[in-house]
């Protein structure tokens, strides 16, 4: 039988506790606890990312719903509307529609896409009474932002992220917040006031 000495540190130790640990053994535990550390670390950013993500899916949710539902709202209840794209792929959609109180009112609406801006910025301007509402300057006095980071849905040159045609409106586009996952919006909104235009808002 081969009997293992054991080395005169642990002999030392055995006979004076107080003795403290070798350089190697020192290294090991410290390598030992920094690789912990890395793991815990690494499990930690994970979740981090997870719940950005996930935070970040639910705000685009809630700001394209809100967004479908504002587009809805105003070109449903319009007597007309216009959309016009400048050459630099700018979208203005405005529309004399019905106010939203009891008591039937008319006001202007107006929705406004940048390309240019903070990856796609999406405006929306009420005017009452109502009065003509033009693209805004770079002040966007009156406009409040619905959201940034929207595109078209389309990734072709050229596409909108709103299209005209007839008395349809079609909104077609994707948010996407803090570079998580894009949410769709793609319906088509039918204005229901026929036989009612007016061009008091243009």
């Amino acid at each position: 039988m081969i009997m293992m000495r054991p080395t005169p540190d642990a002999d030392a130790r055995r006979q004076n506790p107080s003795a403290g640990f070798t350089l190697v053994e020192l290294l090991v535990y410290v390598s030992l606890f920094v690789f912990i550390l890395v793991i815990a670390g690494s499990f930690m950013l994970q979740g981090l990312r997870a719940e950005k993500l996930v935070l970040g899916a639910a705000q685009a949710t809630k700001t394209g719903q809100l967004i479908a539902h504002s587009v809805k709202r105003g070109i449903s209840n319009s007597s007309n509307f216009q959309h016009t794209v400048d050459a630099n792929g700018r979208e203005l959609l405005v529309a004399h529609t019905r106010g939203p109180g009891a008591t039937l009112t008319w006001v202007c609406e107006a929705w406004f896409y940048d390309p240019t801006l903070n990856g796609g910025s999406l405006f929306r301007k009420r005017v009452s009474p109502v009065a003509p509402i033009a693209a805004p300057n770079a002040a966007r006095t009156g406009w409040t932002l619905l959201a940034d980071g929207v595109l078209p849905a389309q990734s072709a040159v050229g596409s909108r992220v709103l299209r005209a045609s007839g008395p349809n409106v079609t909104l077609d586009l994707t948010i996407d917040v803090d570079k998580g996952a894009p949410f769709l919006v793609s319906t088509t909104i039918h204005r229901r006031i026929p036989g009612a235009e007016s061009l008091a808002c243009f």
